[in-house]
């Protein structure tokens, strides 16, 4: 009756008491995202204190979430919140069979919900545990399940669960759920690229080896084309590497002056009518290699997909920077198309370049948006950018 009026209450009573539990919901919910939106939260950060935001404001002692291993027929408590007399740690295993209310959540699949359980449903009751009441929502990760996310008590409740409750119960599980999926993809992007990468060091090694030995002065400027050509392989695939593991931990920063990696990137485009002008004094953190090749994707596809003779401006913003052209631009609805993967409008383009330029600024955390230049062509923003200075 959590969501009724109470027999004997008065209206005012009532009025009240409806009044402080909408409150309370909405508390709940704002420091529910509060938590899901701060990246700066590691996921286990963000379990920890979603449990304690959810058991409050549903009102359970008990709250897990936890990991089925299915061969082994075993129950993991990955991560608890519990009373403090009670000897419950993450970490914790035991047969999936003690727990009939887990375990019909993993059989079905389905969200779990008993005020009483004895009453309800005496077939899942447990003599070792004594759960009487249970709230259980499934997480799944690839499409299979993974574990539970649950609140629970030792003793029968007086209020049903609201749907409320449940929803909000079941809305976090989808969460943890998602979280979990990109969890995984990004794991196996970072072991796909490290593979990748080790492949590739291999003969990129032995390459740069027969290079050195060639003799210089037969054909001075191919040695050199060559040489700087497996440099700039090695450099890809340190960037590669730094991509998949999607932080900037490894990141070498020193000082960048834009304005000279914009000339040099400048430099590697193929292009004898196109235009670079560089109008920006800003200094900013990051690997000068990093920000040469990310100018150079920008560059490149500017001479690409614009006219022969088009001119890109790399421009200051008050937190960041630009670069524009003023080619024939991207429709509004291509804007998002165009950072996917495999997405290009030439016969031989690899529809990797923007890709590269989304995901290294995602890397050092960059704000970034595509619009149109004031010369109708496209305008790429980066803001939130670690500016040392002006030069």
């Amino acid at each position: 009756m959590s969501d009724q009026e109470r027999p004997g209450s008065s209206p005012a009573d009532t009025s009240t008491t409806e009044a402080h539990r909408l409150r309370s919901r909405e508390r709940a919910m704002r420091r529910a995202y509060k938590i899901i939106a701060d990246s700066d939260r590691s996921f286990s950060q963000q379990i920890e204190e979603l449990l304690q935001v959810v058991r409050e404001a549903i009102g359970t002692d008990y709250a897990t979430v936890s990991r089925v291993h299915q061969d082994a027929d075993q129950y993991i408590f990955e991560t608890v919140d519990v009373p403090d007399d009670v000897d419950l740690q993450s970490g914790f295993t035991v047969p999936l069979a003690e727990l009939p209310n887990c375990a019909h959540v993993v059989e079905t699949e389905q969200t779990l919900v008993l005020e009483d359980v004895e009453a309800e449903a005496p077939e899942l009751a447990d003599p070792t545990w004594g759960i009487s009441c249970y709230l259980g929502a499934p997480v799944t990760v690839d499409g299979d399940i993974y574990g539970t996310f649950c609140f629970y008590g030792m003793e029968p409740r007086s209020e049903e669960f609201s749907d409320w409750d449940v929803t909000f119960v079941e809305l976090l599980s989808n969460w943890v759920s998602s979280e979990l999926d990109r969890q995984r993809q990004n794991d196996r992007l970072e072991s796909f690229a490290s593979l990748l990468a080790h492949e590739l060091r291999n003969p990129l090694t032995i390459g740069q080896m027969y290079c050195n030995e060639l003799p210089a002065e037969t054909a001075p400027d191919a040695v050199d084309y060559i040489t700087e050509s497996f440099d700039r392989i090695e450099e890809l695939i340190d960037i590669l590497l730094v991509i998949a593991r999607r932080t900037d931990v490894n990141i070498d920063r020193e000082a960048v002056e834009l304005a000279d990696a914009a000339t040099e990137a400048w430099d590697t485009v193929v292009t004898d009518e196109a235009d670079l002008v560089v109008e920006t004094d800003r200094v900013i953190e990051a690997d000068p290699v990093h920000v040469q090749h990310f100018l150079d994707n920008l560059f490149s596809n500017a001479v690409e997909h614009g006219s022969s003779d088009v001119t890109i401006h790399v421009g200051d913003l008050p937190t960041g920077f630009y670069v524009a052209d003023d080619g024939s631009g991207i429709s509004e609805e291509k804007r998002g198309q165009v950072f996917q993967a495999g997405y290009t409008t030439e016969a031989n383009g690899t529809g990797l370049g923007l890709t590269f330029v989304a995901e290294l600024a995602n890397t050092y955390e960059w704000d970034w948006r595509l619009v149109e230049s004031d010369d109708g062509g496209a305008r790429f923003e980066f803001e939130g950018v670690q500016c040392v200075s002006e030069a």
